[in-house]
């Protein structure tokens, strides 16, 4: 929608602790276990997230285009 909402259907939602994400990002390995980084699930309630149903999401890709997502901040 834009940098600060999304639209999703099916599937879970989760957002990334980005303290935690960007180090095991940057420290990716070229093979074996990756380095650990925290995650949560986003609430079923969320002001800058809209679960749409599966079958509206070919309307929604219309209206916003094939990438439908963005970040979250529900804290």
């Amino acid at each position: 929608m834009d940098d600060f909402h999304a639209v999703y259907s099916g599937g879970i939602p989760l957002g990334f602790n980005n303290f935690t994400f960007a180090p095991a990002l940057r420290e990716q390995p070229e093979r074996g276990l990756g380095r650990r980084f925290e995650a949560f699930v986003i609430p079923k309630q969320c002001s800058t997230m809209e679960k749409i149903d599966p079958e509206d999401r070919p309307q929604a890709e219309q209206l916003l285009g094939p990438d439908v997502g963005g970040s979250v901040d529900c804290m």
